[in-house]
C-alpha cells in the first residue's frame, strides 16, 4: 500500500513540521523525497520484528538510528525531546518504541527530521538535486544501492509526477460522490 504524495505532505508532514517550528518548502521537500527513495511511499513495507540495521516504516529508519536520535542529539534538546514524545503513543513508546517508527507517521517524520536535524543540515535550496545531495550526505544507508540518481528519478516519479486535485476540482468531486 502506497502513500498518495500530496496527501502525506497535507497530512503528516506539514502538520508535523509546522508542530516542531521547522516548516519550510525545502523541508517539506526533502522529507517527501526521503519517504520516496526510502520505501517508494510505502510506509508497512518493512516489518518492525526485523534485525537493528534493517529499515523501519515510511522513513526506513533503522532501531541504531532511532536510538542514536534520542541518545545524542534529543538527549541534549529537552524541549525537542518532550515535543517528540508526546507525539508518541503511550504504551507501544514504552513497551517497544521501535514500533512507532511503524505505527505513527507523524512520530516517524519528526525522528526523520531530527536526523537531518542532528547533522546541522540547512538547508539552502529546494532543487531535487540539491535535496539528492542532502539524503545521500546525511540520511543514506552505508549499505543502500540507491544514489542521488535514483533519489531525483523517484522524487520525480513519486512526488512530482502526480498532481493533487485543485481544490475545486476536489470539492466538485466530492460532491459528485
Amino acid at each position: 500500500m502506497s502513500i498518495d504524495a500530496h496527501s502525506l505532505e497535507e497530512q503528516v508532514i506539514k502538520p508535523t513540521l509546522k508542530y516542531l517550528n521547522e516548516i519550510s518548502n525545502a523541508s517539506i521537500s526533502l522529507l517527501l523525497g526521503t519517504a520516496a527513495i526510502e520505501t517508494q511511499l510505502k510506509p508497512l513495507s518493512r516489518s518492525s520484528k526485523c534485525s537493528e540495521h534493517c529499515g523501519i516504516g515510511l522513513y526506513n529508519i533503522t532501531q541504531q538510528q532511532h536510538i542514536d536520535i534520542w541518545d545524542n542529539y534529543l538527549a541534549f534538546d529537552p524541549d525537542l525531546a518532550s515535543r517528540i514524545r508526546g507525539l508518541a503513543s503511550q504504551r507501544i513508546f514504552l513497551t517497544n518504541p521501535h514500533d512507532e517508527l511503524n505505527t505513527n507517521l507523524a512520530y516517524a517524520t519528526a525522528i526523520a527530521w531530527c536526523i537531518y536535524k542532528q547533522a546541522n543540515l540547512s538547508l539552502s535550496g529546494n532543487s531535487t538535486q540539491y535535496l539528492a545531495s542532502c539524503w545521500s550526505r546525511y540520511f543514506r544507508h552505508q549499505k543502500s544501492v540507491s544514489d542521488q540518481t535514483d533519489f531525483c528519478r523517484v522524487y520525480n516519479d513519486l512526488v512530482l509526477s502526480k498532481p493533487a486535485m485543485a481544490p475545486t476540482q476536489r470539492n466538485q468531486a466530492i460532491d459528485a460522490a
